[in-house]
């Protein structure tokens, strides 16, 4: 029988998956892609990015996360599941920042947008993924409250 995973684990899972996504992020904005989007945006990027937005973002994100995708994909008992629909969470979420920027902004293009999206896709499987191992595993040995 699968028993459900505790306030504690959904703590811990949501914790793991903010530092994953952050840790990602500042890889893929900071080292990976950081010339690609200088040459691209560098005219209206900050030098130095605002952490209280940022922090808030990421904060908001992995929440609905967990919420719109990773419990469905615990509540299914598949690993799979909750990829996907962290990947499609991403897609869908990025897109919205992405499509609306492409439609409204002078020097936003079509690779940044699909560059974005597909990142999107795969930090939030990766995030997504990392929960949903904690708090399957912790349905497994059921971490005691405490």
């Amino acid at each position: 029988m699968h028993s459900q995973p505790t306030t504690k684990a959904y703590v811990f899972a949501y914790f793991a998956a903010l530092i994953t996504l952050m840790t990602a992020d500042y890889f893929w904005l900071g080292t990976l892609m950081a010339d690609f989007y200088k040459s691209h945006i560098g005219d209206v990027l900050l030098s130095q990015p605002r952490l209280g937005p940022a922090l808030a973002f990421y904060c908001m994100y992995i929440a609905g996360l967990l919420f719109f995708a990773v419990s469905q994909g615990v509540t299914k008992q598949s690993l799979l599941s909750s990829m996907v629909r962290c990947a499609l969470f991403g897609m869908v979420s990025y897109g919205t920042y992405d499509l609306s920027n492409w439609a409204t902004l002078t020097m936003w293009t079509a690779d940044i947008t699909a560059a974005d999206m597909i990142w999107g896709a795969i930090v939030s499987a990766l995030s997504g993924a990392v929960a949903h191992l904690i708090l399957a595993r912790s349905s497994q040995f059921k971490i005691q409250q405490g």
